[in-house]
């Protein structure tokens, strides 16, 4: 069989459909998705915020990541160049003539540099943000402002989560926060079956659970 290509289609389950119609529904301003990796939780959010910018549902996609800062030190460069090795498996899947098409409208920011801002007209995906501690939490989702949906994705199990971050992630707590909010929508993919990747790679997480999944 020939190897997947990052634009394949995504195999479609009912969880994924689930998440997919939060994703375009704009009554749903606040959505969190929790899960394994290889569930299609950035993917899928990457392509629906794509496909609303070009409808104009929304001005602009901003990627928000946390830096993590490796042993050997920070990387060079300007800030785009650091921020390259944290965004690339969210650019995977983002066509390269769309790229270059809605380059004004995408934007990337680290967590640590989200005080000033505030998104409008804005659909905002936070990714990996289980290495984003409690404390931040007010730092992120206070900068939701008007005609904007933020969307935080991460994976709670422990196999996961940064080291260095000491209390509850902003996943943890803002799930247990919001979860009963008529804006808000919470997708989780800990399930065997919830595992799309080629069948090496789901017998791999699959082995593993048991000691990471709680």
């Amino acid at each position: 069989a020939r190897p997947k290509k990052p634009h394949d289609k995504l195999k479609v389950t009912e969880k994924i459909l689930a998440f997919r119609n939060d994703l375009v529904n704009t009554s749903k301003r606040l959505i969190f998705c929790v899960g394994l990796p290889s569930t299609g939780k950035t993917r899928s959010a990457i392509e629906c915020a794509i496909e609303q910018v070009q409808r104009g549902t929304y001005e602009r996609l901003v990627i928000v990541r946390p830096v993590i800062v490796p042993t050997y030190g920070f990387l060079p460069g300007d800030s785009d160049t650091k921020m390259f090795p944290y965004i690339r498996q969210s650019l995977i899947y983002i066509d390269k003539a769309v790229q270059i098409d809605l380059a004004s409208k995408i934007e990337v920011i680290p967590v640590d540099q989200l005080q000033g801002n505030r998104f409008f007209n804005s659909i905002v995906v936070c990714d990996e943000l289980q290495n984003v501690s409690q404390d931040e939490t007010f730092r992120i989702l206070s900068r939701v402002g008007e005609n904007s949906k933020f969307i935080l994705l991460g994976d709670t199990s422990r196999g996961q989560e940064n080291r260095k971050v000491k209390d509850r992630s902003i996943l943890h707590y803002a799930i247990d926060k919001f979860r009963d909010k008529s804006y808000v929508a919470v997708h989780e993919f800990y399930d065997e079956n919830d595992i799309l990747g080629d069948e090496i790679t789901k017998d791999i997480i699959t082995t593993l659970m048991p000691d990471y999944v709680d």
